[in-house]
């Protein structure tokens, strides 16, 4: 059965769109889950997707609502975005499944151990997930002592010539929440969202498991990175979990072993 394609017209002002896969004989377990931003993996082809499907889970995944980038990133912040989630959960979700699994991929995971808690999952597992925010992960690139070559890419991409601009620029979002664009493709409201949100209290509020996957090359991980996650782990419900390879989940090695670790984690149940 294929995907169908459908809008939650609920909330103010905006059009979540989300895409829902259900098994023929239908299912008591439901995969949520929450794509980065930007994502160029194709969810619904992706390998996870295929092995959630081979499992007997329903999948449910939730995109940002705008019919244009620029609208999209208009309407983008942390609070809209577990809003939406929520409303959609309630929709299609709540009262319907035995057990849920969340997954979140990238800025995606961040929100997991607050929707971990407000959706009763029974697993949550975040993918490519710093240890704050995805802005206190670029303020850790100012105070490393060099940069990776993939780190380097990423602010290229960005117009971002060194890390001394790239200091300059998070402190332009500090102090202008709503001024001009400094970190594309988001705004700076979005930006802070996310720095401002009560992250580690909410992951140390966690009551079921979370599974943080991360691979060494991964542009966000680093030494202190590591350190963090270490400190986060001895909290026994989080597990962390780190891969070789960049992270890069359009490549076949790499999804592999991410697919290869989510069965650890999934087939149990």
């Amino acid at each position: 059965m294929v995907y169908r394609y459908k809008n939650d017209t609920s909330q103010p002002y905006r059009e979540v769109p989300y895409q829902i896969y259900k098994q023929k004989k239908g299912s008591s377990k439901i995969a949520l889950i929450l794509p980065d931003n930007p994502d160029t993996l194709n969810i619904a082809t992706s390998k996870i997707t295929v092995l959630l499907k081979k499992e007997g889970y329903d999948i449910l995944v939730v995109n940002k609502p705008g019919s244009s980038l620029a609208e999209i990133h208009s309407l983008d912040s942390r609070d809209n975005r577990l809003n939406d989630v929520t409303s959609v959960f309630q929709r299609e979700v709540a009262n319907n499944y035995d057990h849920l699994v969340l997954i979140g991929i990238g800025e995606g995971a961040y929100l997991l151990p607050r929707l971990s808690k407000d959706l009763l999952s029974d697993t949550a597992i975040a993918i490519n997930m710093g240890t704050k925010s995805p802005l206190d992960d670029y303020s850790e690139w100012v105070a490393s002592d060099s940069l990776t070559n993939r780190q380097v890419d990423i602010l290229n991409a960005k117009n971002i010539i060194n890390t001394q601009e790239l200091e300059q620029r998070i402190t332009s979002i500090f102090e202008n929440e709503f001024g001009s664009e400094q970190l594309s493709p988001n705004k700076n409201h979005q930006w802070l969202s996310y720095a401002k949100a009560p992250f580690v209290e909410e992951l140390f509020a966690i009551t079921k498991p979370i599974y943080w996957i991360n691979f060494d090359g991964y542009a966000m991980t680093s030494a202190a990175h590591r350190k963090e996650a270490a400190l986060y782990s001895t909290h026994y419900l989080v597990n962390y979990i780190e891969l070789e390879g960049s992270g890069n989940l359009n490549n076949e090695d790499h999804m592999q072993l991410l697919v290869d670790t989510l069965k650890t984690i999934i087939l149990p149940r």
